[in-house]
């Protein structure tokens, strides 16, 4: 055991209780005189860190003062007795490093992009600003930082930061189904740097959030009814749907969902999407008597997409909202005269008497349906009915031997109609029928007579054989400018 004795020119520090620990200008000024390099290197003021100022000034006087007050030091386990220092080498690099402390500083600020993620694939980059907020330069300048449930790896452009100087330091992070627990990701790191005599500072812990959100700008939707209005159950609306790729590359599986119950599939041209373009996708729904009880339809959709990276992207919901009013609806009544016919090329005239049986909305686009083969057009005075209006409508047919055959002509009709601001709807169909009576009527032309279809069975003769042959129904016609 090796012991030094110091002749102390000094006396220790009052140890009682009121002494001001704080107060080491005596024990410096002692330091000063002292010389012992080896005990100065040991307790070095560099092997000690702190985040605040006050604490580190506080703990360098504190081991660099008190085994000179103390007079004994034990060091792996030998014991030695402090000897009076001749030179002030040691007391000066003691100085240093108190000035150095006192002048050293260091911050840092976190921010996260983006600031939100949808997906477990999306990327995230914690962003670290590194600022020298001293007056003397930093060496091994670093980053430690980590989230919730990982470390993170933060690379720094330089381990070197001059006084007032700043840098960025960056970490990435993909978001991994841990994150959807807490629906966030939180980054958190401190900054670390050392003055040139050895000691080390720190920042303040600093961090970032990125939150969970179910979509975003990069994939655009907007939805749109092209009815603003409908007043009963069974009433058609078109739906449409905007996609736009807001993004710089090219987007796959676009897909629009909207779970609303009822809605037919939705149509859209393509599922791809270039950058910057827009597609319209199209779907209907038919009203029931719940919209009808609620006096309203309305319903959400969003939009999807897949980047080039494999990234699913969302957009925000988006509504469309179709609100009930009034009541409308249309009628139509069928006739024909005259009501029986004699036989064929006799003209049948048809009337359709249409109705706006609504009391608030007026009808637009009335059209009436009738697809009986035959038919000529069919003649309205107007396309236009105001609540309780209503009008006739005209068309012609020319009776047949196929009519004469049957013995009747049976017609069927109904009309459309949009109501205004509104959707289309439909009336009940109607039917008129006119009967064949072969009856003489001298006010009349006589009818051509029709005879039957005549179907001839093949005939073979010797070793030709003949084909079935058919006749047509046709028609012997009364002379010209006699009576019937």
């Amino acid at each position: 055991m090796a012991i030094v004795r110091a002749t102390p020119p000094w006396r220790a520090p009052d140890p009682s209780p009121s002494a001001d620990l704080r107060d080491w200008s005596g024990a410096r000024s002692r330091l000063e005189e002292c010389k012992v390099p080896a005990l100065f290197s040991l307790f070095s003021a560099g092997t000690v860190r702190w985040r605040s100022a006050a604490r580190r000034r506080v703990a360098r006087h504190v081991l660099l003062a008190l085994p000179f007050a103390l007079g004994v030091l034990t060091v792996a386990g030998t014991t030695a007795t402090a000897a009076p220092a001749t030179a002030p080498t040691a007391a000066a690099g003691a100085a240093r490093a108190a000035v150095a402390a006192d002048a050293a500083s260091i911050a840092l600020t976190a921010s996260v992009s983006p600031t939100t993620f949808t997906t477990n694939r999306t990327a995230l980059t914690f962003i670290f600003v590194v600022s020298n907020t001293g007056t003397v330069p930093l060496t091994d300048v670093r980053v430690q930082s980590y989230t919730l449930w990982y470390g993170l790896f933060t690379t720094c452009p330089s381990s070197t930061l001059d006084a007032g100087a700043s840098m960025s330091c960056t970490a990435p992070y993909t978001a991994a189904g841990r994150d959807f627990l807490v629906n966030r990701v939180v980054g958190a790191g401190t900054a670390t740097g050392q003055v040139p005599l050895g000691l080390v500072v720190s920042s303040e812990l600093e961090s970032a959030t990125a939150t969970y959100s179910p979509f975003n700008d990069d994939i655009g939707l907007s939805k749109n009814a092209a009815q603003e209005r409908f007043t009963a159950a069974g009433q058609r609306l078109d739906y449409s749907y905007g996609i736009v790729n807001n993004t710089d590359a090219t987007l796959t599986d676009v897909t629009v969902h909207d779970s609303s119950a009822g809605l037919s599939p939705i149509l859209c041209p393509t599922g791809s999407l270039a950058p910057g373009a827009r597609i319209i996708c199209t779907a209907h729904y038919v009203t029931t008597e719940v919209d009808v009880a609620l006096g309203a339809v309305t319903n959400d959709a969003y939009a999807t997409g897949i980047a080039p990276g494999g990234e699913n992207l969302r957009s925000a919901n988006r509504s469309a909202f179709v609100t009930k009013v009034g009541t409308s609806g249309l009628s139509v009544a069928k006739s024909v005269a005259p009501a029986t016919f004699r036989g064929a090329e006799e003209t049948l005239t048809y009337q359709y008497l249409l109705t706006n049986t609504g009391t608030v909305n007026a009808l637009t686009n009335i059209a009436v349906l009738d697809p009986h083969p035959g038919l000529g057009p069919v003649s309205c005075p107007g396309a236009e009915l105001a609540p309780a209006g209503s009008m006739t409508c005209t068309a012609t047919y020319v009776t047949t031997c196929a009519d004469v055959a049957a013995g009747v002509v049976t017609d069927a009709a109904a009309a459309t109609a949009t109501i205004e601001l509104g959707p289309q709807i439909v009336s009940a169909p109607t039917t008129a029928t006119t009967t064949y009576r072969p009856v003489l009527d001298l006010t009349r032309p006589f009818p051509p007579i029709c005879l039957p279809v005549l179907n001839l069975p093949p005939i073979t003769v010797g070793p030709i054989q003949l084909p079935p042959i058919t006749f047509q129904p046709w028609t012997i016609v009364s002379p010209a400018g006699l009576p019937g």
